[in-house]
């Protein structure tokens, strides 16, 4: 996975981002970028996201993840996933995520599956991952995604 340079200073959107999730400016600046080129930086800086979560928050805070900031849950998640920090809130932030998914969302649901189910695999709930790894691929279109079929099939591994 290849993380993209920041290249650009904190701008007006990070500053409103920051406001709106009650977040440092730095934390809502990655969360914009959707990431660094340096994978083991952009873990320090995501841990301080959960850290920050965890600290003002209870665990899985539905005052922290409501309607405004929904499509933060599915970052939340793969945030977690991708970097193995946090698995339980990525856990919850999906299952908030999957639970209230409608017609107007961006990420295919089976992208969704796909990140609960590395997760489930990172904490080492088989069945889990199992279950979800089947609703991915059962949520995949008449032209399935081969990149995300491939994943799942890895995953399994």
């Amino acid at each position: 996975m290849r993380w993209k340079k920041i290249s650009e200073p904190l701008n007006e959107k990070a500053e409103e981002l920051s406001r709106i999730l009650a977040v440092p400016k730095t934390i809502a600046s990655l969360l914009l970028q959707r990431g660094i080129e340096d994978f083991d930086s952009a873990k320090q800086v995501y841990k301080q996201l959960f850290d920050f979560i965890n600290q003002n928050y209870s665990f899985c805070s539905l005052t922290f993840i409501k309607d405004d900031r929904r499509n933060l849950a599915y970052d939340l998640g793969r945030i977690a996933a991708d970097f193995e920090l946090d698995l339980k809130w990525g856990q919850c932030a999906l299952s908030y995520f999957i639970g209230t998914y409608g017609q107007s969302d961006t990420v295919p649901i089976a992208w969704v599956y796909f990140q609960s189910a590395r997760l489930a695999k990172s904490l080492k709930n088989t069945e889990q991952m199992n279950f979800l790894i089947s609703k991915a691929l059962s949520n995949l279109k008449e032209s399935p995604d081969q990149i995300l079929k491939f994943l799942l099939n890895e995953l399994k591994l």
